[in-house]
């Protein structure tokens, strides 16, 4: 695999199935797609004319004659929504259910870090610029194989975090956030929170998150207005990969590694940003390490 293959499948980490039918000339605008199902269906497939995608390809996989692109499925059970989008040249289609139409890219958005450059200062964390909030230190760590660019969060008998945005996302639109990080030093006593909320540090808000609080449960929950045990067990120098999918008013869906944990059909909304914190409940250092990010937002504008 060539060193821009594994930076294409970085940076674009969804790994669902889809079955597509597309027209030729739909093809040519695409070259290296992504593929995701954001309706739950892995098993549909657009009628028509011409080639059409294999169904089971992994995300990333590089399609003939194609140009650098991502596609996107959007919600609708004949696969209304789904978006073809050249962020090289910010072309967009969009099939309605019948036929491909020209859309605006300024609908999708999409913020991505890698946690390579940036630096410790407030404001200036990773390339997306997150601010720290509460009280620890953030250093910036070595070459670990697999995982290039990590900020490390430690914290003792104190809770921090780092955060994007101020409150100025709507948890009432669609959304799609996967993170990629790994507790490196005792987790007894401390207590973890990675997703959408109001502020990561207080109690009562109106969140999607998951949390880790071994008060509650050795294993990530899944946390809105249900909370729900994934039973995928938080251990000391693991990287989990977490990844929540807002698919409709009333469906949340919570996946650890890849991996279907927790649908929830409760209505979440108000305002939120992003964010990842832990906290200490002891006079002893906990460690949080952050390797990636990733925010999808369907949004109409």
């Amino acid at each position: 695999m060539s060193i821009e293959d594994e930076l294409v499948k970085r940076m674009n980490r969804r790994r669902f199935l889809v079955g597509l039918g597309l027209s030729a000339a739909s093809l040519l605008l695409v070259r290296r797609a992504t593929v995701q199902t954001r309706n739950g269906n892995s098993s549909g497939v657009i009628t028509g004319t011409g080639a059409s995608i294999p169904r089971h390809m992994e995300l990333g996989d590089v399609l003939p004659n194609q140009h650098h692109s991502q596609i996107h499925s959007f919600p609708g059970s004949d696969h209304s929504g789904l978006s073809i989008v050249n962020p090289l040249y910010g072309d967009r289609l969009d099939y309605d259910g019948t036929n491909w139409v020209n859309a605006k890219p300024r609908l999708l958005v999409e913020l991505v870090d890698e946690f390579l450059g940036g630096s410790n200062e407030t404001g200036e964390v990773g390339e997306l610029g997150w601010t720290t909030f509460g009280t620890g230190t953030l250093s910036q760590l070595g070459a670990i194989a697999n995982h290039p660019g990590i900020y490390q969060i430690q914290v003792n008998n104190a809770g921090m975090g780092v955060r994007l945005g101020n409150n100025n996302i709507e948890m009432a639109d669609l959304w799609d956030i996967v993170a990629i990080v790994s507790p490196t030093v005792s987790v007894a006593n401390a207590r973890i929170r990675i997703g959408m909320s109001p502020d990561h540090s207080l109690e009562g808000q109106t969140v999607a998150f998951f949390e880790y609080d071994p008060a509650v449960s050795a294993n990530w929950r899944a946390v809105d207005v249900e909370d729900t045990d994934t039973g995928i067990a938080v251990v000391i120098g693991t990287w989990y990969v977490l990844r929540i999918r807002r698919v409709s008013a009333t469906n949340t869906e919570y996946y650890v590694d890849d991996v279907l944990k927790a649908t929830h059909t409760s209505s979440v909304t108000g305002p939120a940003e992003h964010g990842i914190w832990i906290q200490s409940q002891e006079v002893l250092n906990k460690r949080l390490s952050i390797d990636y990010w990733q925010a999808l937002l369907s949004v109409t504008r």
